[in-house]
């Protein structure tokens, strides 16, 4: 029978089941089957049912793993973990207190209403109650009768009338004027205007100082800061605000540099600007700035309105307006450059009552041109309101309103005026740079901005870098506000080299290139390199390798012309692709268009100079990590784009500074200590500078200043201040100063204008125009150009002589046959024309002849008297002879052998002078090059730089002697220049310190050699003339003689005596001369006629 069916039970068991459930009162199932069942069936069954339970089966049950018992913790275990939930209890409990004090904390409308415990008992003024009265009511706080006086002061009747004149006299068109009642002291009537005419776009709302008229005086004391108009005047202007509406909360702080002026706390601050110091004894009125509305096509404003500085306008403007000083940063391609300057201009800066220029600095000259033309463009009709100005290019009118120039035409100007009374706003432009000029400026407008409360100064930087001038109490003692301007949103995939190419890197671009043009879709492409002549080898690999229709390759650097730069901003057929291969001027300020793809080699050429010794070296190094992000968002500019770097995230991470190093730190500071000593900053040490430069590079500036005789005992000389009014290093200030006293200042105008500008011809081999694989073949053609055989600067003179004698025409086909650069010498040709006007000479400076032998003489000697401390000299043949010892020199800085260049004009064997002079020293890979060098005699050190020589004591042979042309006694003495003594011919001329002068000029006077009319009286003396120099002298007259003279020793002294004293050494005289053969008296009269003429 099945399990769990219905079957027979004759048994009693079911059945005492069923009972008993009945007895307790349940149902049992038996019961319930009882119920279910017929009668027939039960009869059937034999009247007994059975439910049979049904058997299930067991499943396996899975085994119960044993439980293990937890190991005992060792005592140090459990001394551990006591101290770990130690921390965390303690951590718990902090974050509640933390939590607790941020909750409960103070906010800062109730810290404005606390009192330091210092200031009980002070007395406040006026300005302070009504501060703290304000404080009071804004906090919602009872008015106590003191504050409502303070707070609110009753207007006389017979005032009222003049007031409203006053506030309708103030240029506000907007308010009509009316005669204001008496106010009520009741705070729940004060209401605040708020008055902005904005026909079509917003305009900022400010509190005009210049237009703040002086309330009047009453008996009761002054009228009230605040201005309360009646409900009649707010319903005539119809710009009243709700009057039972409390206004924000707003701190007033005296800082002018406090904050950054944000939308939401603009109305706010309309009330309490009248609180603020130097307002409380004026009527503030609120004006609308005096906009300037421009004319601009629809394509230039939807550009602009993608620009992500374009939405910060209104804060940008109210932080320039009530600040000083104020910091932007924003990041590549945000637009600050070409907005900011307008956004002033609107906000109507350089119009009405803030005259004054807006002044944009860049570091580079291609930057300036290029932003001019585009805010030129943007600005509609407005555009001739915009110029420039750099090196040798002027294009600023008196229309001119916004001004892009260089920072060193800056730092020129503030040496003219002080205060820069031409500018309104000064914005200093790719600060994050830290060029040498930059932190000159900044340091220098640090300290004007405090005395020109109307100035406002804008520091721009694309990177974070800004917190260096920030964070700089001695820069600036109130941290300015700081506004952030966020970048394009464009994103930029940066993409690292599995493997980092540390040698041909220049092929590794190319490559890069090459894949990018036939697998990317279309896009520019901008390639950055270190140099001119990477940059060459790349544009003429990508000629060869691509037809023009696919491709066209520009060279971008500082070098070329501005037609040529300007070609990178060009439009090109979209089916053709654009790469720019640049240096390191792409990186900021300009934005080439259409540039999706960055190839980053990573590295830059800089020129790193040593303080100690003066070398400098051209070595090509790692960029910063700040630079490397500014590279890669040029390929976001605009859209999308990607930026492949040619070497690993490792070498990012382990070996790219955050920050290249200020250039205050690694060039020269002569030419800084000279302006600023120029400009009465005697202490140089103390100069704000942003960071200051090395106390060694100081000291050298120093020494060297001291040695070309611009710095005398820490005070700027005559010669010095002359020296500071040239655009010109320290050295060739000096050589075009004296060049006026030679008569040949036109020509040291040349050659100090070919030595600026530099690298005249090509290739310098560093840098040159010409690629590697051509300079074998140019190297024999390019020997005629060495024209001068003792001096390079020489040669330059004859190259510049001879380009200007050559007709317009043919100069480039001159240019190109002598291999030098047209560029080059046609900025030349400006320099001389800008030193021409600053010397204020007359005459034709072009097209001058070749100079005579006399006049060679003296560009030498200049040339010497510029380099004076920067000497050379054969390798002495008592010491160890080094590799190519033909050519090496000693100079004073270095132990070690120099070497004069191989192009140099002075390099062959027979054309080596003994000694020279050199513009400097460069360091490459194998060997110190001596650059610039001028062969020169030993007599001309003395005589051009006596400072550092030094003279032994008067030689006995040969002896001093009277020199009638001086009137001195001149000795004869040994000379050593440089701190290593080196020997030079003898000096003779006039000691001051030297023994016995008055014995030698005695000897000369009694010898006839100082007054002619004494060669009468040598044959009557009783002692040889030339017992005045004897060493141990006992002849009582020729004692006496001497005494009397004492230390005169010169005919200019002994006359001034006879002026005074008409019978000087008459006496001693007489006693000398043997009177029985000779007149004296008559002899003493014609001496005193004769001096006395």
């Amino acid at each position: 029978m099945r399990r769990g069916s219905i079957s027979e039970d004759s048994g009693p068991s079911s059945r005492s089941v069923a009972d008993s459930a009945k007895s307790a009162g349940t149902k049992s199932p038996f019961h319930v089957m009882d119920r279910l069942i017929s009668d027939e069936l039960r009869r059937e069954l034999g009247g007994s049912v059975s439910i049979l339970p049904g058997r299930r089966s067991k499943k396996g049950r899975p085994p119960v793993a044993p439980v293990q018992a937890k190991p005992k913790l060792s005592k140090s275990a459990a001394k551990k973990l006591a101290r770990i939930e130690d921390v965390k209890e303690k951590a718990a409990v902090r974050k509640q207190l933390l939590t607790s004090l941020a909750v409960n904390a103070l906010t800062d409308a109730d810290l404005t209403l606390m009192h330091p415990s210092g200031r009980v008992g002070q007395q406040l003024s006026a300005k302070q109650r009504a501060k703290i009265a304000f404080q009071r009511q804004r906090s919602g706080l009872p008015l106590q009768t003191n504050d409502l006086d303070a707070l609110y002061c009753k207007r006389p009747p017979e005032d009222q009338e003049d007031s409203s004149e006053d506030l309708g006299h103030a240029g506000n068109d907007d308010i009509p004027s009316a005669t204001l009642p008496a106010v009520s002291t009741q705070p729940a009537s004060l209401t605040v205007v708020h008055v902005s005419h904005r026909p079509k776009r917003r305009r900022v709302v400010l509190f005009d100082k210049s237009a703040e008229v002086a309330p009047p005086q009453t008996a009761t004391g002054p009228v009230s800061d605040l201005v309360i108009l009646p409900d009649d005047v707010l319903a005539a202007v119809a710009v009243a605000e709700d009057p039972g509406q409390d206004a924000p909360a707003c701190n007033v702080d005296e800082n002018p540099s406090a904050g950054i002026c944000t939308p939401e706390v603009q109305d706010a601050r309309q009330v309490p600007s009248a609180l603020k110091p130097g307002a409380a004894n004026a009527v503030p009125v609120a004006t609308v700035a005096m906009h300037q509305s421009i004319v601009r096509s629809q394509e230039v404003i939807d550009s602009r309105c993608k620009l992500p500085v374009y939405s910060e306008e209104q804060a940008i403007v109210e932080c320039i307006h009530e600040n000083r000083v104020t910091m932007i940063c924003g990041a590549t391609g945000s637009g600050k450059t070409t907005q900011i300057c307008q956004f002033l201009y609107e906000a109507g800066y350089s119009f009405g009552d803030r005259p004054g220029m807006i002044a944009i600095t860049q570091p580079r000259r291609v930057a300036a041109r290029a932003m001019s033309e585009r805010v030129r463009h943007e600005m509609g009709d407005r555009g001739a309101h915009v110029g420039y100005q750099v090196r040798f290019e002027n294009d600023v009118s008196d229309d001119t309103r916004i001004k892009f120039l260089t920072d060193g035409i800056l730092l020129a100007e503030i040496q003219e005026d002080l205060l820069i009374s031409r500018y309104s706003v000064i914005i200093i432009d790719e600060a994050h740079e830290r060029t040498l000029n930059t932190d000159l400026l900044i340091g220098l407008l640090s300290r004007i901005i405090t005395l020109r409360g109307d100035l406002r100064l804008v520091i721009m930087s694309a990177t974070m870098r800004i917190q260096d001038f920030r964070d700089n109490r001695v820069l600036f003692p109130i941290e300015p506000p700081v506004i952030e301007v966020a970048s394009r949103l464009h994103p930029v995939t940066v993409r690292f080299s599995k493997r980092t190419e540390l040698d041909d890197y220049v092929g590794a671009a190319f490559n890069k290139v090459c894949k990018i043009h036939q697998r990317l879709p279309p896009g520019g492409v901008l390639v950055f390199l270190t140099g001119k002549d990477e940059i060459q080898r790349m544009c003429s690999l990508l000629t060869e390798r691509f037809t023009p229709n696919e491709m066209i390759a520009l060279p971008l650097h500082a070098q070329l012309s501005p037609e040529a730069q300007m070609r990178v901003f060009a439009s090109y057929p979209d089916d053709m692709r654009l790469v720019v291969v640049a240096t390191n001027v792409a990186e900021t300020s300009l934005t080439i268009p259409n540039i999706r793809y960055v190839v980053d080699s990573g590295r830059h050429k800089e020129r790193v100079y040593d303080p100690s010794t003066g070398v400098s070296s051209f070595i090509v190094s790692w960029i910063s990590k700040a630079s490397a992000d500014q590279r890669s968002g040029r390929a976001g500019r605009t859209g999308p784009g990607h930026c492949y770097r040619l070497y690993s995230s490792a070498v990012y991470n382990d070996e790219f500074p955050e920050f290249s190093a200020p250039e205050i730190c690694e060039l020269p500071v002569d030419g800084i200590v000279l302006r600023l000593k120029s400009m009465a900053i005697d202490d140089v040490d103390a100069f704000p500078f942003p960071t200051p430069p090395d106390r060694n590079a100081l000291a050298s500036a120093h020494r060297l200043l001291v040695a070309l005789g611009a710095l005398e005992c820490g005070k700027i000389t005559r010669l010095g201040k002359r020296m500071a009014q040239l655009p010109l290093a320290p050295r060739f200030a000096k050589m075009v100063v004296l060049s006026r006293q030679a008569n040949c200042m036109p020509y040291m105008i040349a050659i100090v204008a070919a030595e600026t500008v530099g690298q005249l011809r090509v290739p310098d081999g560093m840098d040159g125009d010409v690629p590697d694989a051509d300079r074998d073949e140019q190297q024999p053609r390019m020997k005629p150009m060495r024209l001068d055989t003792t001096s390079d600067l020489l040669s330059s003179l004859a190259i510049v002589c001879a380009y200007d004698f050559v007709a317009p025409d043919d100069r480039p086909a001159f240019c190109k046959s002598q291999h030098v650069r047209s560029r080059a010498l046609h900025e030349v040709g400006r320099l001389r024309e800008l030193l021409q006007a600053r010397c204020k000479l007359q005459g034709p400076v072009l097209r001058l002849p070749p100079p005579s032998l006399a006049q060679r003489a003296l560009l030498i000697q200049l040339i010497a008297s510029g380099l004076c401390d920067q000497v050379a000299r054969k390798w002495p043949d008592g010491l160890h002879r080094p590799e190519g010892h033909r050519s090496a020199y000693q100079c004073t800085t270095l132990d070690g052998p120099v070497y004069l260049h191989p192009r140099s004009a002075l390099f062959p064997a027979e054309h080596q002078p003994e000694l020279c002079v050199y513009r400097e020293i460069v360091r490459n890979e194998n060997k110190a090059y001596i650059m610039g060098a001028t062969g020169i005699r030993p007599a001309i050190l003395y005589r051009v730089c006596p400072q550092l020589c030094t003279l032994s004591s008067p030689l006995e042979s040969p002896a001093p002697s009277y020199d009638k042309d001086s009137d001195r006694v001149h000795c004869t003495r040994t000379c050593t220049f440089g701190p290593g003594r080196w020997p030079l011919p003898d000096v003779r001329g006039y000691c001051p310190d030297a023994p016995r002068l008055a014995n030698w000029f005695a000897l000369a006077l009694l010898q006839g050699d100082v007054i002619d009319h004494f060669a009468a009286l040598r044959p009557h003396l009783r002692v040889r003339p030339s017992a005045m120099v004897a060493e141990h002298q006992t002849n009582a007259s020729v004692l006496a003689f001497l005494g009397a003279l004492g230390r005169r020793a010169s005919l200019a002294e002994a006359k001034e005596q006879w002026r005074r004293q008409p019978s000087w050494l008459r006496r001693e005289l007489l006693a000398l001369v043997q009177r029985s053969s000779f007149d004296f008296d008559e002899w003493w009269g014609t001496l005193h006629a004769i001096v006395a003429k």
